[in-house]
């Protein structure tokens, strides 16, 4: 008897620790409201607009490299604003989803900024790890009232590759750090105009 709940336990705790290992580290939060604000509750909007994403990368970079991070983040801006809105859509909890729209009351607006984007080197995660050829996804996503502009929200995405060789790290790129964010998102998008929770 002992022994099977040992086993139940042995493989609930490594089926944990690998859903941890593929996501890779850091997180995205849930939505948070502005200081002083009333908790978010989203069921008066059924229109959602999802607005292409401000770059926060290429200001950093050095600038002998600034021409080629603006040329990547020109088309990174689209694709998560792009993601975003593919993942909201298939939640089915809003009558329109789109990425380009009117201001009307029963509008919310997703927009926000990319704060780092790094692919990193699949070789190096591989074989090196320690932070040799680490990918990197951070963003600030805003949620507002597409009329008035009112800030409804914001989620903050952290997310970076594992930090020892192998080939868990050497598969977490970027470009998967947005399409877990943009699922999170979507998720608690849906959360909020539903009041029911998501399993996502």
């Amino acid at each position: 008897m002992k022994t099977g709940l040992l086993k139940d336990l042995t493989c609930i705790f490594a089926a944990a620790l690998l859903i941890s290992l593929v996501t890779g580290c850091g997180t995205t939060s849930g939505i948070r409201q502005p200081a002083g604000a009333p908790q978010a509750a989203l069921n008066q909007y059924d229109r959602v607009i999802v607005k292409d994403f401000g770059d926060g990368v290429t200001q950093s970079a050095r600038a002998e490299y600034q021409d080629q991070a603006r040329q990547v983040m020109q088309d990174v801006t689209r694709s998560f604003a792009d993601t975003i809105a593919d993942e909201i859509r298939k939640t089915g909890v809003f009558q329109d989803v789109t990425r380009v729209g009117t201001a009307t009351p029963s509008a919310i607006v997703v927009t926000g900024d990319i704060t780092r984007y790094e692919q990193g080197n699949g070789p190096l995660r591989l074989f090196v790890g320690h932070g040799a050829g680490r990918s990197e996804f951070d963003a600030l996503v805003q949620l507002r009232d597409a009329q008035s502009n009112q800030l409804l929200g914001t989620l903050v995405v952290d997310k970076n590759s594992w930090p020892l060789p192998g080939a868990v790290g050497a598969s977490q790129t970027a470009d998967s750090f947005m399409r877990g964010a943009a699922k999170k998102i979507a998720s608690e998008l849906q959360r909020l105009r539903t009041g029911l929770p998501t399993g996502r």
